[in-house]
């Protein structure tokens, strides 16, 4: 099952638990991270590893679109606005595919 949850930083509060009770009841994933700005990929990506997770990461929909035809990803967590396809595209072919 492929979960995708676009975002957009400035309505998200994010807060990130990470005591070792909180880990444990979380299922680790293979995220796919999607987001043409550097400094968002590497924060998010510092939490979600924290977490456990294994993140995989694209610069824009384009890419995403590419690594979603070959790779295993679990979860799909993308900005909206990104040079070449935005999230809403990425969203739409992920629907139709």
């Amino acid at each position: 099952m492929l979960w995708l949850c676009p975002f957009s930083l400035q309505f998200v509060n994010i807060s990130c638990r990470t005591d070792q009770q909180s880990l444990k009841k979380v299922k680790i994933m293979r995220i796919l991270l999607v987001d043409d700005d550097d400094s968002t990929r590497r924060l998010l990506d510092a939490m979600l590893t924290k977490m456990g997770h294994g993140v995989v990461h694209a610069n824009d929909g384009q890419e995403a679109w590419k690594i979603l035809q070959h790779d295993h990803i679990n979860f799909v967590l993308s900005d909206w606005v990104m040079p070449r396809m935005d999230g809403v595209e990425l969203c739409r072919r992920l629907r139709a595919s």
